[in-house]
């Protein structure tokens, strides 16, 4: 997985955010948010396993070391509509600076795998501010749609 594919997504993701109609909330809380702000990039695996009960573990290790921030890892479990049993490197990007989230995270996860496949995992604080989004070659299977929350732990 390339850094360039890594940042073309995250580009993609925030220009989807930015069509959001103004005024929504969607829109008031990425404000700030632009294909040029400053990005916090890292690698890292990214495990899903589950039928409709899953579970999910993305770690990431930072590339751009910020102060006290080398790591990130994001855990959540819970009930949707998934049939996977997947793991993936990713690489991505924060558009907030790892060092000052943790806590509470929301998600949107999409797995389509089939022996070989995609993952796009995107994390955001509970007011719908994105903190960053991941992209990995999928290997093993999966297929869903899945958003719900997480912890999110920085270190």
């Amino acid at each position: 997985m390339s850094h360039d594919l890594a940042l073309e997504h995250y580009r993609a993701t925030i220009a989807r955010i930015k069509a959001a109609p103004p005024g929504s909330s969607i829109a008031l809380a990425n404000a700030n948010l632009t294909a040029n702000s400053p990005v916090w990039a890292g690698g890292g695996l990214l495990d899903v396993a589950g039928f409709i009960y899953y579970t999910m573990n993305l770690t990431v290790a930072l590339t751009n070391f910020t102060p006290g921030a080398k790591a990130v890892v994001f855990d959540a479990k819970g009930v949707s509509w998934i049939v996977a049993a997947t793991t993936c490197q990713v690489v991505g990007m924060f558009g907030v600076d790892p060092a000052t989230v943790g806590g509470d995270c929301y998600f949107q996860l999409e797995i389509i795998a089939a022996g070989g496949g995609a993952t796009v995992l995107t994390l955001y604080n509970p007011a719908g501010v994105m903190y960053g989004s991941f992209v990995g070659p999928s290997e093993g299977l999966g297929a869903a749609i899945v958003h719900g929350s997480g912890t999110l732990t920085v270190s």
